[in-house]
C-alpha cells in the first residue's frame, strides 16, 4: 500500500499544472518535477532495504 501511495502522489504531481517551479519556464520547468520523482525512488528503495535480511 505505501508503494502504490508514493508512486501515485509523485505521478500526480508531475502531471498537475500546479508545480513549484512552472513547467514553461524552459530548462528549469522540470526540475521540480525531476526531484519529487528522485525522491520517489528514493523512499521506494529505502523501504526495500529494510524488508531485505541483515548480514
Amino acid at each position: 500500500m505505501r508503494k502504490f501511495v508514493i508512486i501515485a502522489a509523485c505521478l500526480l504531481y508531475c502531471l498537475s499544472p500546479i508545480d513549484l517551479i512552472p513547467d514553461p519556464a524552459i530548462g528549469i520547468g522540470q526540475l521540480d518535477d525531476l526531484g519529487a520523482i528522485l525522491l520517489s525512488i528514493r523512499a521506494l528503495m529505502r523501504g526495500d532495504s529494510k524488508q531485505l535480511p541483515s548480514p
